[in-house]
């Protein structure tokens, strides 16, 4: 027996994710802990699920970062800043849905959107998933001349606590991805694993 994910498009199961990390009290009454993550591919691109405990262990949003753009988190708790945490890690969105609290949708920012209440305990929100996540250091220059080019067709949303931004691409023949290479923009995890290995030469002269 499994505690289960089930995702279901236009009236057919497309994907399912068994919890990886179930809680203690779970494993004593007999569930079963999955084995692998799962990358589910849907009209509008690949998605991930987390449940519940599992927000608490790196080996699953690890797996999921630079593999989704989305992540569904079905929940008997809400999460609090651990789902802005584990946005930040994968570059993903998180939607929350929670059992008897409010749900929120996280940006890959950390930033929450949106929020359920007692008034609104369905919400919706188009996401753009053409997106990518960069520092500021060594792109922010460029990025004005990604503006000049392509106007309304670029939308960035910076973090100025953080110095990273998102890059989308509202364009239907150019992706965030190619706006990217067109200008030579870098990536943050790129970046950082850039500033390492400098590091890593200083020391060792």
């Amino acid at each position: 027996m499994y505690n289960s994910a089930i995702l279901v498009e236009n009236g057919k199961v497309i994907g399912r994710y068994r919890k990886m990390f179930p809680t203690i009290s779970e494993l004593e009454a007999g569930i079963s802990p999955g084995t692998e993550p799962s990358v589910i591919k849907t009209r509008f691109g690949f998605i991930g699920v987390a449940i519940c405990f599992d927000i608490n262990f790196d080996e699953l949003f690890e797996y999921y970062r630079d593999r989704v753009k989305l992540i569904l988190f079905p929940s008997a708790f809400p999460g609090g800043l651990l789902l802005s945490c584990r946005a930040i890690q994968t570059k993903s969105y998180i939607v929350s849905a929670v059992l008897d609290e409010f749900g929120v949708f996280v940006d890959p920012l950390g930033r929450i959107l949106y929020r359920s209440s007692r008034y609104s305990p369905v919400i919706t929100l188009e996401l753009n998933l053409d997106y990518e996540v960069l520092h500021i250091d060594y792109n922010y220059l460029k990025l004005k001349k990604v503006k000049e080019k392509y106007g309304s067709g670029v939308n960035i949303i910076v973090s100025r606590p953080e110095a990273v931004l998102i890059l989308e691409s509202r364009l239907r023949d150019k992706s965030a991805k190619d706006i990217m290479e067109e200008f030579g923009l870098e990536d943050r995890d790129r970046y950082l694993e850039r500033s390492k290995n400098f590091r890593r030469e200083i020391l060792d002269g």
